[in-house]
């Protein structure tokens, strides 16, 4: 038996500059733990296929690897072909089967791999059961125990369904039909999962019983078409660039008051000189507030009742510590310099985004208005906007305050929380930059973009985008939307917001900053760039309607509704300062 391990992609962790395969879990990194468990299975003949192309690969992640296991073969088209292209490679020498198809980003136990290789038919996958609507990555679709469908452009009726995790056991049958499938160039930037889809309809694969994997302890984590999260909160490390972004967060744990350190993660081992800097924390077993709501195990009121517990706690606990005075110039430094920075990293690293980055126009779902970067020349040079925008102090804050990085432990009498990956930053940041984070997930609906759950179609033409982007409707969609409604009553009772009347106006713009940023870490550098598309054109959005609002509170109720200017450009933005200015006698 020959096992291959797909781990050539060039995505490489938000917080990490190694390749997935490196991830450490509990000391070992994920392709140590792999090539251990294949070896005690009995499979020695393994190759590892490295990619050549991404900030993650480079003669140190090479050696690093074959410290691990001498025989890797790298994949010169990383950033352009799929982990279908690094199997062909891996295999085209290769005479007959069977082989283990394995991706390089996954945790798996002895028993997954044992189960495979006993299973008594000669083509197999590992699958897992859903756990979430929002997975829709890789859906299994099968008659009792046989696939019929796999594959990233499945779709399924019938929730709960199966998600693929990235392990395959290809038999000497079907071994040269597939061999053949991998070799043709139009199959090169295919997921394996999507080739086996067509292999499929010829012979018989089937899918390992999952009562044969119940001796193991917890599902399959990671892979092409599942979340590593979990892996991340075992351990973080980075070498090189964002080292010192870690080296912030490990000193800002390590120096947390007495009083609300339990309810940040908790520092077991870390080493700020080492290279990779890197700390451990425990694996808390408790779900993201994220993954409640979208998996319907909670409701809106229930998840009203847990925000405003954590609420509480940030108001009276966090933001009334480390005061500290905003510098001057406050929202150029943190939000638009911010965004430019981001916004030209997006467009060094993928040539469609460029395009639609560099475009005058954006026409997004029937609204024409100018891109953003001409909007963020009408906010940094509205002198007026930038003073209202200036905070009244800074203080303590998360700094990423997110639902994913809200750990809510809802099974004793008392709602219990962990807030993981915090920016590690004090008085340099004010509490509204927390507040845009929650705006970001239930008024931004980012977790829904995370996770996949939108519609886009888009062209570009004439210096102009043309979009349509929707969020796909789901029952979760209905209880983020009343979240929005109610969440802001829960803050008008704290004294910090009764004082600053700004407040609301500086969280939009934070909501803001975050979704105009945040695409380099979404790029996928597969030439399609769907998130970070979708998630750039909801930044247009909310920065046209940010600029809206302002217009609006300025001059609210000083003139008929009709003599109201809609800013489709940068001219009628100037058009309206001269007639709303001209009212008011300006």
């Amino acid at each position: 038996m020959k096992a291959v391990i797909l781990a050539a992609g060039p995505e490489k962790l938000v917080e990490e500059n190694v390749p997935k395969c490196l991830i450490n879990v509990n000391g070992k990194s994920i392709l140590e733990r792999q090539i251990k468990i294949l070896k005690d299975c009995g499979v020695e003949d393994i190759v590892v296929v490295a990619g050549r192309k991404g900030d993650c690969w480079n003669d140190s992640v090479y050696r690093k690897i074959k410290n691990i296991h001498r025989k890797m073969i790298i994949n010169n088209e990383n950033t352009k072909t799929k982990n279908g292209y690094s199997l062909y490679l891996a295999i085209k020498n290769v005479k007959k089967g069977p082989i283990l198809a394995i991706d390089g980003d996954i945790v798996f136990k002895k028993e997954s791999i044992m189960s495979l290789l006993n299973n008594k038919h000669k083509n197999a996958i590992i699958s897992r059961v859903a756990t979430s609507p929002a997975e829709t990555w890789g859906i299994v679709v099968l008659d009792d125990k046989k696939v019929v469908k796999i594959g990233e452009r499945v779709k399924s009726k019938f929730f709960p369904w199966n998600i693929y995790s990235g392990i395959a056991k290809i038999g000497n049958d079907i071994f040269n039909d597939l061999k053949k499938e991998l070799s043709e160039k139009k199959n090169e930037r295919k997921y394996l999962g999507n080739v086996l889809n067509k292999i499929c309809k010829k012979h018989e694969i089937y899918n390992v019983d999952p009562d044969e994997l119940k001796k193991m302890d917890g599902p399959l984590v990671g892979g092409s078409y599942a979340n590593t999260k979990k892996v991340v909160l075992i351990r973080k490390e980075v070498t090189g660039f964002g080292k010192e972004k870690l080296i912030d967060e490990i000193k800002w744990l390590k120096n947390l008051p007495k009083d609300i350190k339990p309810h940040f993660s908790e520092i077991k081992n870390y080493n700020i000189k080492s290279d990779p800097v890197y700390f451990e924390m425990p694996y808390y077993k408790i779900p993201s507030l994220r993954k409640l709501l979208l998996r319907g195990e909670i409701d809106s009121k229930k998840a009203l009742r847990i925000l405003e517990r954590i609420m509480d706690f940030m108001f009276k606990k966090v933001y009334t510590k480390r005061v500290g005075q905003a510098d001057e110039g406050y929202a150029k430094r943190i939000h638009v310099q911010r965004i430019r920075r981001r916004l030209e990293e997006t467009r060094e690293r993928s040539k469609i985004m460029k395009r639609i980055i560099d475009a005058k126009y954006v026409n997004l779902n029937g609204r024409r208005s100018p891109n953003i970067l001409q909007l963020l020349k009408t906010i940094e040079n509205d002198q007026r906007l930038l003073k209202v925008l200036q905070p009244p102090g800074t203080s303590m804050v998360h700094g990423d305050l997110h639902f994913d990085n809200m750990l809510v432990d809802l099974t004793g009498k008392d709602i219990d929380f962990v807030l993981v990956d915090p920016r590690g930053v004090d008085k340099k940041l004010c509490l509204t930059y927390d507040l845009g984070k929650l705006w970001h997930s239930f008024y931004g609906l980012y977790d829904f973009i995370h996770d996949g759950i939108f519609e886009l179609k888009y062209s570009i033409k004439n210096n102009e985008v043309r979009a349509n982007l929707k969020i796909s409707k789901c029952p979760a969609l209905k209880e983020y939307k009343k979240i929005n409604k109610e969440f802001p009553k829960i803050l008008e009772k704290y004294d910090l917001l009764k004082k600053d009347s700004s407040w609301k106006l500086r969280t939009l713009l934070s909501n803001v900053s975050h979704f105009c940023s945040m695409m380099p870490f979404h790029l996928k550098m597969d030439e399609k760039e769907k998130r970070a598309i979708a998630i750039y054109l909801r930044g247009v959005y909310l920065i046209n309607e940010f600029i809206d609002i302002w217009l609006k509170s300025k001059w609210k109720g000083e003139l008929p509704h009709e003599t109201w200017i809609n800013i489709n450009t940068a001219e009628d933005y100037e058009k309206a300062k001269g007639l709303f200015g001209k009212r008011r006698g300006k």
